[in-house]
C-alpha cells in the first residue's frame, strides 16, 4: 500500500507521472538499469522516481501460506524476454502487482528486480 501510495499519489494515477502511458517517461526497453534520475519526468506526486519500468521492485516481506513462499513485484522492469519467463516485462500501472514465487531458499537470483529503500517521513514539527 506503501508503494502504491508513493507511485500513484493521493488522486491514485494510473502511471506516477499522470493517466496515460508515456514510454519517453520511463526505461521501457534496453540492456541494462538506469541511473534513477535518467527520466526526471518519470517522477510521481511524492518525488519518487523509476515507479515504473527499469526493475521490478521488491516491495512486501515474504509471505508464506504453508503450501507457496512468494513476495510482491511492482513497477516492472525495462526487460522483455523473448519467451515465457516467471516475471513479464516491460513498464507497469501503479495497480499492477506480480505474485514472484520464491523457489529456494537463494531467493533465485533475477538480475531485473531490485529493491527500493524508504524511510519513514515526518513533518517539520517532527524532526
Amino acid at each position: 500500500m506503501e508503494w502504491q501510495l508513493a507511485a500513484g499519489g493521493e488522486r491514485k494515477l494510473k502511471w506516477p507521472w499522470g493517466s496515460a502511458f508515456q514510454s519517453e517517461f520511463c526505461h521501457a526497453a534496453g540492456h541494462d538499469t538506469t541511473a534513477v534520475d535518467t527520466y526526471p519526468a518519470s517522477a510521481s506526486p511524492y518525488g519518487c522516481f523509476d515507479m515504473s519500468g527499469n526493475a521490478w521492485e521488491w516491495v512486501n516481506d515474504v509471505v508464506d501460506d504453508a503450501q507457496h513462499r512468494f513476495t510482491f513485484l511492482r513497477g516492472g522492469s525495462y526487460y522483455k524476454a523473448q519467451h515465457t519467463w516467471h516475471a513479464e516485462g516491460g513498464p507497469h500501472p501503479t495497480d499492477f502487482h506480480l505474485k514472484f514465487q520464491l523457489l529456494n531458499e537463494g531467493l533465485n537470483r533475477c538480475e531485473t528486480v531490485g529493491f527500493r529503500c524508504m524511510k519513514e517521513a515526518h513533518d517539520a514539527t517532527n524532526r
